[in-house]
């Protein structure tokens, strides 16, 4: 089917031992592929957009193996912010709509997050997880589907 409802992401979410993978580029596919080959023992959705998606700057496949990462920095500060005012997290196409949404954030230094696959996040350590959600930084996530799940990084 070409239309799924926007609840189909979080059940699969709430599955337990299935990674759900939802690349923003072809970057994150390459390494989706590799996390789905790789994994023995837990079956995989990869969730693929319909539209043709440019790669991002900032994505590269080692990256993307981790489940989440910072993509950009973006500093419409002019200097004036030190560390980011805000954190966006995003997913699959709605990774482009974020590195969109940051650049108009006039007067603020914007994180973008990419995050193809939570269960691969999860699974690093604890020091790269506050590496990439820095402590103080207000969180917003940005994906077109139910808004469940996100709380725990939002």
């Amino acid at each position: 089917p070409t239309h799924q409802p926007v609840e189909s992401l979080i059940s699969l979410r709430a599955m337990p031992n299935i990674n759900v993978l939802r690349p923003a580029d072809g970057n994150e596919v390459s390494a989706a592929y590799h996390i789905a080959v790789s994994s023995r023992n837990t079956p995989s959705v990869i969730a693929l957009s319909r539209q043709g998606l440019p790669n991002l700057e900032g994505s590269t496949i080692e990256s993307a193996l981790r489940g989440g990462y910072v993509l950009q920095e973006v500093d419409n500060s002019n200097g004036a912010s030190a560390n980011a005012d805000v954190a966006i997290v995003s997913t699959g196409s709605e990774v482009h709509l974020a590195v969109q949404a940051a650049s108009m954030m006039e007067g603020k230094k914007v994180r973008i997050i990419s995050m193809p696959c939570w269960e691969a996040f999860d699974a690093q350590d604890d020091e790269y997880r506050r590496s990439v959600f820095a402590s103080g930084i207000p969180v917003l996530a940005v994906e077109a589907a139910a808004v469940d799940g996100w709380n725990r990084f939002s």
